[in-house]
């Protein structure tokens, strides 16, 4: 006989896998969900480099043509 299984036998071995007739598959499918973990005091740093990061802020009302042409009278 060959050292390696043929599809069929592997077919056969795995038949009930991840099914109500799985013992193991289900013990652990109807085990509660664990809580996630609460971390107390935790600062994000997804804003670390905004602060300074002033581009666009002021971009219109820096901008020449917006005077010019609020002060035309034609």
């Amino acid at each position: 006989m060959s050292q390696f299984k043929s599809e069929a036998d592997y077919e056969s071995i795995f038949k009930h896998r991840y099914s109500t007739d799985d013992n193991e598959f289900t013990e652990y499918a109807e085990k509660p969900s664990p809580s996630p973990p609460v971390f107390e005091g935790w600062i994000s740093r997804s804003n670390r480099h905004h602060s300074s990061d002033n581009r666009y802020s002021n971009r219109q009302s820096n901008s020449c043509r917006r005077h010019e042409y609020s002060h035309r009278r034609d």
